[in-house]
């Protein structure tokens, strides 16, 4: 399943690349979407729309 997510993070918070392992409100609202759906990691890419 490709996941395609507008942008980055817009604020300084390190790391400005995709990942469900960020500390951010976006990747834990994710991952909370895609583990109740169960959909398991190694079925996803995600991927930004705007580098």
């Amino acid at each position: 399943m490709l996941i395609l997510l507008e942008t980055p993070a817009a604020r300084g918070e390190g790391v400005r690349f995709v990942s469900r392992d960020n500390a951010s409100g976006t990747q834990r609202n994710l991952r909370r979407f895609l583990a109740d759906a169960r959909i398991s990691r190694s079925d996803t890419l995600i991927w930004n729309t705007v580098p």
